[in-house]
């Protein structure tokens, strides 16, 4: 299913001009043409051009999220990132980084290598029955592929294989101008793992739950990364659900200030701090956390996300559950000193 473009209100579907029906030619290539690199302005004008002919429209006020903002367009045309083909990520890349919102590419393009997927995979699957026997030498697997950067910043592409075969064993393959360089077993993500990213899918990332999801969650995980841990599962996302489960999740309680009555608090307290106009926030998405310390004490968090204003691009304020008083602003921009850790704004 397609997702919806629900973070930027300022972009509409052209359906009335345009019948419904998007233009023949690719976006991504037409985007990719479009710009040159040579003047940020007037790549940023052929942009919206080009995409006024596959019938959105971009504001403005959408150019300080221009990553994000063209990430979900092109998830609209092409579906979740983690589908597209190798050729859709590296014309994105390549995209960003004609646009300055990326330094480099990840996503390198497949067709420059001398070898083509399938022989990659030949390759790689040929090394796996070499060095871990003929019972590998079957065609019950299922392979995941990406063409990547050697290394940070490099030119040179590289073939990456993630193979599971029916048993359930899985290898990480890499093969560089046609040699297997790498060539190991792996871990299968586990069942939490899984489930947490099935849940992220479902609801977005986890600083977007409810706060009924977020306790509910995290008043589950101490017995889910107990049993993780006992069965030694892969989990890349370890430190983040041990964090979650001791947060302190909860709900307010009948002393305690509805969220309704935070929100105009957090925002007015944001607008006073920076300096914003009447309506700053009319584009952003608003999230909420509730949680309890160990000694009871009660904070509303208000997470302020792609607000459309370049002095408070996104942020969040910290409230005293009960008072209302404002504990903490702050904002996070796009300087280092900006930049607030994950894990304090969720």
């Amino acid at each position: 299913m397609k997702k919806r473009i629900a973070g930027f209100l300022s972009l509409v579907m052209l359906v009335a001009s345009l019948g419904g029906a998007h233009a023949e030619a690719d976006l991504l290539e037409g985007l990719l043409a479009s710009v040159d690199g040579s003047n940020a302005a007037n790549d940023l004008e052929m942009v919206q051009e080009m995409l006024a002919t596959h019938g959105y429209r971009m504001e403005d006020n959408d150019a300080g999220d221009l990553y994000d903002m063209l990430l979900a367009i092109c998830e609209q045309e092409y579906g979740s990132y983690y589908g597209w083909t190798l050729s859709q990520r590296y014309r994105f890349d390549a995209l960003m980084v004609s646009l300055e919102q990326m330094p480099y590419p990840v996503n390198l393009d497949p067709a420059s290598d001398g070898l083509e997927q399938e022989q990659a995979l030949e390759a790689a699957l040929a090394k796996i029955v070499e060095r871990y026997g003929v019972a590998y030498g079957t065609g019950d697997y299922t392979a995941a592929v990406s063409y990547t950067a050697m290394e940070r910043g490099s030119t040179q592409g590289m073939w990456r294989f993630g193979v599971e075969f029916a048993s359930g064993d899985c290898f990480a393959v890499h093969v560089l101008r046609g040699d297997v360089v790498y060539c190991a077993p792996e871990k299968k993500i586990g069942s939490l793992e899984a489930e947490y990213n099935e849940l992220c899918e479902q609801r977005g990332a986890f600083f977007k739950w409810s706060p009924e999801e977020k306790m509910a969650y995290a008043n589950s995980l101490p017995d889910k990364l107990r049993i993780a841990q006992e069965k030694d599962e892969i989990n890349m996302s370890y430190d983040e659900l041990a964090a979650i489960a001791q947060y302190g999740f909860s709900l307010p309680g009948n002393d305690d200030l509805p969220q309704e009555e935070i929100t105009p608090i957090a925002l007015q307290a944001v607008q006073a701090a920076y300096g914003l106009s009447e309506g700053w926030h009319v584009h952003a998405e608003i999230y909420y956390s509730f949680f309890t310390s160990q000694i009871g004490e009660s904070r509303w968090r208000v997470i302020i996300w792609h607000t459309g204003d370049s002095a408070f691009p996104s942020g969040i304020v910290e409230l005293n559950a009960r008072s209302g008083e404002v504990l903490r602003i702050a904002k996070n921009g796009t300087l280092p000193n900006e930049y607030i850790p994950y894990l304090e704004r969720i």
